[in-house]
This record gives structure tokens, C-alpha cells and sequence, in this order.
């Protein structure tokens, strides 16, 4: 790697924080998060990287916050699982995984996993992909939901 590739990356990579650390404290401060999530819908078109970014926004957000603080990260999640483009199934393969993932990661509060399964509860109540995908890993779901005492499938 030359000088100019290794200041390349690194003033990516710097950027790319900026950017996530950002949108994340937006969301959080619930500064127009309809915007962000419009943001999100755009960038994410097509595009690997930013779908991984905004993916990383909503894991922060579920991670760092109390549950009564989730709304506008739920809300990008969802409105990302919308996107169809030719990246749809894997966004929503890749953002289940994620999902499921934050539910483990806060499997010792029962509010904050309550108010996860009913919103993928919901949400795939109203989209018919990602309710496929849900029941495409349904082993995966009640082994996650079955650690925190909840079964939808």
C-alpha cells in the first residue's frame, strides 16, 4: 500500500465515522429523523457501504439508548427493509441478522426486548418480504426470542 492509498483509507474511514457518528446523534436528539430516514432510503440505493453504515447507526442506537429512545432507529430500520433494489435481499437478510443480534445483545432487559419483537412482530405484519424472510429463519427467530422468553413463530 502506497502513501497516498494508506491516507486515502484512513481519510475514508474518518469520514465514514463522521458521517455515522453524526446521523447517529441526530436520531438520537430526534432531529427530523424523517429527513435521516429519507437520507438513509437514498443512499442505500444500490450501495453496499452505505447500507452497512446506516445498519451500524441503528445498532448504536439500539445499544447506547433506553428503549423508550429506540422510535427513530426503529423507524430507519424499517423504512431501510423498503428499499427495492436489486440489494433488497440481501439488505434484509443481512439486517434480520442484525436485528436479532441487538435482541440478544439486550436479552437482560425485558423492556427493551419487549418493544423489539413487537416491532419485527409489526413490521412483518405490514411487509410482506421481510415477513417471508422471518419465516424463511424461523429456527433462527425462536432461538433468539426463546432465550428471552417470547415465541411469534
Amino acid at each position: 500500500m502506497t502513501l497516498d492509498d494508506t491516507r486515502h483509507f484512513f481519510s475514508t474511514l474518518h469520514l465514514t465515522l463522521c458521517i455515522q457518528t453524526n446521523l447517529y446523534k441526530l436520531l438520537r436528539d430526534d432531529i427530523d429523523p424523517r429527513a435521516i430516514v429519507r437520507i438513509a432510503q437514498h443512499a442505500c440505493w444500490e450501495d453496499k457501504a452505505m447500507t452497512k453504515l446506516f445498519f451500524s447507526v441503528f445498532t448504536e442506537g439500539i445499544s447506547r439508548l433506553s428503549y423508550m429512545q429506540f422510535d427513530p432507529f426503529l423507524k430507519l430500520f424499517s423504512k431501510m427493509m423498503d428499499i427495492e433494489d436489486s440489494q433488497q435481499t440481501a439488505r434484509m437478510d443481512t439486517g434480520l441478522l442484525i436485528y436479532l443480534r441487538c435482541i440478544e445483545d439486550q436479552i437482560n432487559s425485558k423492556s427493551t426486548v419487549s418493544v423489539m419483537v413487537k416491532y419485527l412482530a409489526r413490521m412483518a405484519n405490514k411487509k410482506e418480504k421481510l415477513r417471508k424472510k422471518v419465516m424463511d429463519n424461523k429456527n433462527r427467530v425462536n432461538e433468539v426470542l426463546g432465550r428471552a422468553e417470547f415465541r411469534i413463530l
